[in-house]
C-alpha cells in the first residue's frame, strides 16, 4: 500500500427517500365556514359516516360533515369560506377512480380529489455524481473506454437500477477493521483463534482484541470500496449506496489461518457455534480478501465444504487472486470451485498502459479482473489512501455484484458465468495478460447488468431463423440470388452465450428433447459438435424440440451441466418461408 494520504474534513448527512404507500387514499374537502357571516361556534364539524355497500356485502363508510345537506346549497351566498380537508383510504380492489365518482356523488363534498405520493427533494444517490471530496480520484467509476482501459463504469450501471433503495448486505471477511466518519458497520463479529485465550464472539474492531501497537486497516479499506457512504461530502464514494457492511474478523492484524475464515463461512451457512448467536440475516455477497499458498494441493476440504454450504444458501463468494506474481492455482480460496476470483490491473493511464498489475497472480482460474493499483480507499485517522493490491480489486467486483442483485435473484453459479461474460479486454499490445492469463478482462458494471437482464428474459442461448438476422425486405431477394438461397428458409441459428469462450480443447454440444420434456435428465438425442458458441444447423433437426447446449472438454471427455436454448423465436417464421 502506498502511505500518501489526503486529509479531508468531516461532516454528515444523512440520506433521506420516501416510503411507498401503503393504501390508495382520496382527499375529500368542503366549506367549514364563511368568516364574514359565521361565528367560530357555528363551524360544521364532521359529525356522522355514511356507508357505501361494496361487492361481497363490504361496507365502506366514510366521514359526513354536520349539515351537510346544506352546504352546497349555501356555498354561493358565502362570499369567503374556509375549508377542511380529510383523507379517506379507498378499500383494497375498489378502483380508486371508482371511489371517486363515489364520494362527488353524495354531494357531501366541493372537492374529492386524489392524495399524491411525495419523496424528499434530494437525489437517490444513483441519480448524480457523488459530491464525496476524493470521488473524482475513484476512476474506476469512469465508463471502461479507451481512455479508461481498466474503469468498471460503475456511474453507468447506477444508472439502470431500478431498486437502488433497497438494502444489500455484503460480509466483509477481513482484518483491521477501524471506525472512520465515512462509513457505518452493522454489528460484526470475531472468529480468531490464531493465539491461546482467543475466543469467538461478538465485536470485530482490531483494537477491541490487540492492546499492541496494531496499525492494520485492512478490512476498513476494503470495507469502504464497497460501502463508504455515497453523497455526504466526505472522503470517497462506496459502489452500492444501500448497503449493511457486515464485518467479520478472520484474522489477527493482518494475519491468521484459514480454518477461522471457512468457520465463518460456515457460521453464515447456518452452522451452529457455542461461542456464537445463529446468524439470522439474509443472503447477500461475501468478499474474502486474503490468500494462503498451497502450492499443487487442492483446495482443502473444509474450506471447498464451507464455500459449498455458503453458496447453496444464496450467497456470492468474490476473493482476492493473490499479490505474488504468480499462477492463481496455488493459492486458496482462489483456486476453489464456486467463487468469483479477482485479479489486479494497473491504472490504464499514459504511464502505465492498460496491463495485469505487476504484483498480481494470474492464470486459469482468474474469472475476472478490476482495477488494482492506486485505488482510493479510507485509512485511518479519517484519512484517504491510496491502495494496491487484489485485496482492492475483489471489493470492485463484490461492490458492483452487490449492487446489481437488487434487481436479479440468481444462484451464485450464474452470477459467476455472468461475470464471466461481462469483462472487457482492452490490453496494449505486447501485454502480459494475454501470455499470463487474465480471464475475462476488467468487469464492465453494464455489461454485467445487461447480461443480467438477457439471462432473466432467456436471451443469453437462443436459437432463431438464420434468415430473420436481416431485414424482411431483404429476404426475398437472398432466396433468388443468393446461391445458397433456396436452403434459407431451413437454417437455423443457435447462439450459446452462458459458456465463456472455448479454447482449442473445448466445443459445444448440441442435443434435443422431445418438447414436453422439459428436465436437464430427459432422454436426449445428439445432434452436433460445434468449436464455437454461434453456429447455424438445420430446421428439420430443431424444430419443436426441447433443445440443450453442454461445454465439453475434448482432453478430458467431460462436459457441463447441459443448459437449456430458448426457441420461442422459431415461432417467427420468416414470410417468405411460409
Amino acid at each position: 500500500m502506498k502511505s500518501y494520504t489526503l486529509k479531508l474534513v468531516a461532516l454528515s448527512l444523512t440520506l433521506a427517500s420516501g416510503a411507498a404507500m401503503a393504501q390508495q387514499r382520496l382527499v375529500v374537502s368542503y366549506p367549514a365556514s364563511d368568516i364574514s357571516v359565521m361565528s367560530a361556534s357555528a363551524l360544521p364539524a364532521v359529525s356522522q359516516q355514511h356507508c357505501f355497500t361494496l361487492p361481497e356485502q363490504q361496507s365502506w363508510c366514510v366521514p359526513k360533515p354536520a349539515g351537510a345537506g346544506k352546504m352546497l346549497s349555501q356555498r354561493n351566498r358565502l362570499k369567503k369560506s374556509r375549508y377542511k380537508s380529510l383523507a379517506i383510504s379507498v378499500p383494497a380492489g375498489l378502483p380508486v377512480a371508482q371511489a371517486q365518482q363515489m364520494l362527488k356523488q353524495t354531494g357531501f363534498y366541493s372537492h374529492v380529489e386524489q392524495d399524491v405520493m411525495i419523496s424528499s427533494a434530494q437525489a437517490q444517490w444513483n441519480e448524480t455524481n457523488p459530491d464525496d471530496e476524493s470521488f473524482e480520484l475513484q476512476t474506476f467509476f469512469a465508463d471502461n473506454s479507451e481512455q479508461t482501459p481498466t474503469a468498471s463504469s460503475v456511474l453507468s450501471m447506477w444508472r439502470q437500477l431500478k431498486a437502488p433503495q433497497l438494502v444489500s448486505d455484503v460480509y466483509v471477511l477481513d482484518t483491521g477493521f477501524t471506525l472512520h466518519d465515512d462509513i457505518s458497520y452493522m454489528d460484526g463479529f470475531n472468529f480468531v483463534t490464531l493465539n491461546d485465550g482467543d475466543v469467538r464472539g461478538p465485536g470485530f474492531l482490531e483494537q477491541e482484541f490487540v492492546k499492541s501497537s496494531c496499525h492494520n486497516v485492512h478490512g476498513l479499506g476494503v470495507a469502504s470500496v464497497i460501502g463508504a457512504t455515497v453523497n455526504n461530502g466526505l472522503n470517497i464514494a462506496g459502489i452500492n449506496g444501500s448497503v449493511n457492511l457486515v464485518p467479520l474478523r478472520v484474522m489477527n492484524c493482518g494475519s491468521g489461518i484459514m480454518s477461522d475464515a471457512a468457520a465463518a463461512l460456515e457460521w453464515l451457512s447456518g452452522d451452529s457455534f457455542e461461542e456464537l448467536p445463529d446468524f439470522t440475516g439474509q443472503p447477500g455477497v461475501i468478499n474474502m480478501s486474503l490468500a494462503g499458498k498451497v502450492g499443487e494441493s487442492s483446495c482443502p476440504f473444509y474450506l471447498q465444504n464451507a464455500i459449498d454450504k455458503v453458496t447453496a444458501k444464496g450467497f456470492t463468494v468474490v476473493v482476492a487472486a493473490g499479490n505474488d506474481a504468480d499462477e492463481a492455482v496455488n493459492y486458496i480460496p482462489a483456486k476453489c470451485n464456486n467463487v468469483i476470483t479477482v485479479g489486479a490491473a494497473n491504472e490504464g493511464d499514459d504511464y502505465n498502459p492498460a496491463d495485469i498489475a505487476n504484483f498480481s497472480n494470474y492464470g486459469e482460474h482468474i474469472d475476472i479482473m478490476a482495477m488494482g493499483q492506486s485505488v482510493p480507499g479510507l485509512y485511518r485517522d479519517n484519512n484517504v489512501a491510496f491502495w494496491d493490491g487484489t485485496s482492492f480489486s475483489a471489493p470492485i467486483v463484490a461492490g458492483v455484484l452487490s449492487a446489481v442483485q437488487k434487481d436479479f435473484s440468481f444462484s451464485a453459479q450464474d452470477w459467476q458465468m455472468l461475470v464471466q461474460l461481462s469483462g472487457v479486454s482492452r490490453w496494449t499490445s505486447n501485454n502480459r495478460c494475454d501470455s499470463v492469463g487474465c480471464g475475462a478482462g476488467i468487469l464492465d458494471a453494464t455489461t454485467l447488468y445487461r447480461n443480467a437482464q438477457r439471462f432473466e428474459n432467456g436471451e443469453l442461448n437462443v436459437a432463431s431463423f438464420l434468415l430473420n438476422a436481416v431485414p424482411a425486405c431483404r429476404h426475398g431477394w437472398m432466396l433468388q440470388h443468393l446461391p445458397q438461397g433456396a436452403s434459407l428458409c431451413d437454417q437455423v441459428s443457435i447462439e450459446v452465450n452462458t459458456f465463456v469462450e472455448q479454447s482449442g480443447q473445448q466445443f459445444i454440444r448440441l442435443s434435443s428433447a422431445e418438447a414436453n420434456a422439459l428436465s436437464q435428465s430427459a432422454t436426449r438425442s445428439w445432434i452436433g459438435d460445434y468449436p464455437t458458441k454461434r453456429f447455424v444447423v438445420q430446421k428439420a433437426d430443431v424444430l419443436g424440440k426441447t433443445l440443450y447446449a453442454q461445454l465439453c472438454r475434448a482432453d478430458m471427455a467431460e462436459c457441463s451441466a447441459p443448459v437449456r436454448i430458448n426457441t420461442s423465436a422459431l415461432a417467427d417464421i420468416p414470410a417468405v418461408c411460409q
